[in-house]
């Protein structure tokens, strides 16, 4: 059995969906902690990690697991474009959330 490219097209969708909503809050966190303002961004970067984990599980339920059962995965550029998505803002949560650990260091030592 393999996997349509509508249906390819609409998994890569929803990954894309989750993945970019996760690094639009991310960008909102970095822009706060780079003007200086706490504003619960802990909570905010917990939240975008909750989203890209929708993603990983989209694409580990839907894609991987399947393949592993011996679907065929049809090629679509729209599939390497939301991998990239995934990995690129799970690049930018674990360097916001060093960002955001470093700030707290720093102002707990400036006490």
């Amino acid at each position: 059995m393999s996997l349509s490219n509508e249906e390819i097209e609409t998994i890569c969708m929803e990954m894309i969906g989750y993945s970019g909503e996760a690094r639009t809050i991310v960008f909102h966190v970095l822009e706060a902690l780079f003007s200086g303002i706490d504003d619960d961004n802990a909570r905010k970067l917990d939240e975008a990690e909750k989203m890209l984990n929708e993603a990983h599980k989209i694409q580990f339920l839907k894609l991987m697991q399947p393949q592993a059962n011996g679907e065929t995965i049809p090629f679509h550029l729209l599939l390497i474009h939301a991998m990239d998505m995934i990995m690129v803002t799970t690049s930018e949560l674990d360097m916001a959330k060093k960002i955001l650990s470093a700030n707290k260091s720093k102002s707990e030592a400036s006490k």
